[in-house]
């Protein structure tokens, strides 16, 4: 396991102890940073027919209030945190448990992410992954299948995959 920089402690055991002393996330108003076009994206994806879930390194009760501050949480029929597993992205388990909880391969879910250790999890897992060009991050997107430039295009590479 890597060690963390200036520790004799793992990544994922600075993460714990920090998710455990302080909420900052508690601190963070999810409204104004909310992409407006979410909801009408979703909205186009069930129409299409398509399954949606949510597969996050985020607490379970920080997942829901931001879902239901945003008026979302009607969209995902599956929404799973990270916190239930060992290991968190860009580990594959949480993609292989979410594809497993919508009874399908992981080869029939297209994972949408922006990060290095997402899309790093979802290719692992063996999923079609689509990345969401974010440069202000320096994020490694090099496996994704697709890169889109808007959100929106979600729906035309969903569709290519029907």
């Amino acid at each position: 396991m890597v060690k963390a920089i200036k520790s004799d402690k793992t990544w994922q055991e600075v993460r714990d102890e920090f998710r455990s002393n302080r909420d900052v996330f508690s601190e963070i108003d999810y409204r104004a940073i909310f992409r407006p076009e979410v909801p009408g994206i979703l909205r186009a994806l069930q129409q299409k027919g398509l399954r949606l879930a949510l597969a996050s390194s985020t607490q379970k009760d920080l997942i829901l209030r931001v879902l239901e501050e945003n008026g979302i949480r009607e969209f995902f029929e599956v929404i799973v945190s990270g916190a239930q597993f060992k290991r968190s992205k860009p580990d594959p388990e949480i993609y292989h448990h979410t594809a497993q909880l919508l009874g399908l391969s992981e080869g029939e879910c297209l994972a949408v992410e922006d990060s290095t250790f997402g899309v790093t999890a979802a290719y692992r897992a063996g999923m079609p992954v689509t990345a969401l060009i974010d440069e202000r991050f320096g994020f490694d997107q090099s496996l994704a299948g697709w890169r889109m430039h808007k959100l929106e295009e979600v729906i035309s590479i969903a569709e290519s995959l029907l």
